[in-house]
């Protein structure tokens, strides 16, 4: 059999996992792709038919090709959101942080937020004492600051950022939630679950377009650095809902998404979002092979 010399991508390499049980592993394997799918696996050998002048060949020696992984149940978007911000993910010193935070303050305009994320007080070896309210307006007396926990279920924030949300000693606590307090009855500046998450992203100002786009490609490069390929996005808005949409027009997204979406009263009733999503065809059918609707959340 003849096949056309126009395939765009052939690898070859010591070890080719299908990713079926009843497939063995295929040594001194290959692949051939073409218009971002796989057309052939096989041997090294196999591939030879479909090597031409167009093609892109990579050697992989040395390595092993797996299928992609799916990441089942993701906050995509939202990771995405926080990795424009200062990263504090398995930093082990909390002078570094307030450290890091007093250089970001340095170079912010007084009024703007400032966000950093993922910081563990059970992985500071210098101290596990919080970072609370009092510590962090010394730092940013000028700009609304917070900090999300690595668990993304608390928060701690400045006198700016609590006013902007608009808590007072005297806030009464929310359901499923808990706005903390110093022995003195003052707020402390820690915030749990309900009373973190929602009340402050609501307070925060909107992202750019271009903001949303970048996070979607700063996600999109960490997945793919894992091999992750596709996954599924839970508990997304309408403007993330949008930001994907555009994403996929500009050809900036670079896993395969299914998108759940979040009926988010900050931006109205039901039917409000619901309206919303008809005004950017997100009804049955809507999608392709790198994004679909998978459901509401």
């Amino acid at each position: 059999i003849q096949h056309p010399k126009i395939y765009t991508v052939a690898i070859t390499c010591d070890e080719v996992k299908e990713g079926k049980t009843d497939f063995p592993i295929i040594e001194d394997g290959g692949v051939a792709a073409k218009d971002g799918k796989v057309i052939a696996v096989g041997t090294a050998a196999d591939m030879e038919p479909y090597v031409g002048p167009r093609t892109n060949v990579i050697d992989a020696t040395g390595k092993t090709l797996t299928p992609g992984f799916v990441e089942c149940h993701m906050h995509c978007k939202w990771t995405g959101e926080n990795m424009l911000n200062l990263d504090f993910n398995g930093v082990t010193s909390r002078q570094a942080i307030l450290d890091a935070l007093k250089e970001k303050v340095a170079s912010t305009p007084a009024g703007e937020w400032i966000e950093g994320d993922g910081w563990n007080e059970l992985i500071w070896e210098d101290s596990k004492e919080l970072i609370t309210r009092r510590e962090l307006d010394e730092i940013a007396p000028d700009n609304p600051l917070i900090l999300l926990h690595m668990s993304a279920h608390t928060v701690a924030a400045n006198s700016r950022a609590l006013e902007e949300v608009g808590y007072t000693k005297n806030t009464p606590q929310p359901e499923g939630g808990e706005i903390g307090h110093y022995d003195d009855g003052e707020l402390d500046g820690m915030l749990y679950e309900n009373a973190a998450l929602m009340p402050m992203f609501a307070a925060k100002p909107p992202l750019t377009e271009e903001q949303h786009l970048q996070s979607l490609e700063l996600i999109g490069q960490r997945l793919n650095s894992f091999g992750i390929t596709s996954a599924i996005d839970a508990n997304l808005n309408y403007k993330q809902m949008r930001a994907y949409n555009e994403a996929r027009k500009q050809n900036r997204l670079t896993y395969r998404a299914n998108l759940m979406f979040y009926l988010d009263p900050q931006f109205g009733s039901f039917e409000d979002n619901l309206r919303r999503l008809e005004e950017m065809d997100c009804v049955t059918g809507f999608g392709d092979e790198m994004l679909k609707l998978n459901g509401c959340k």
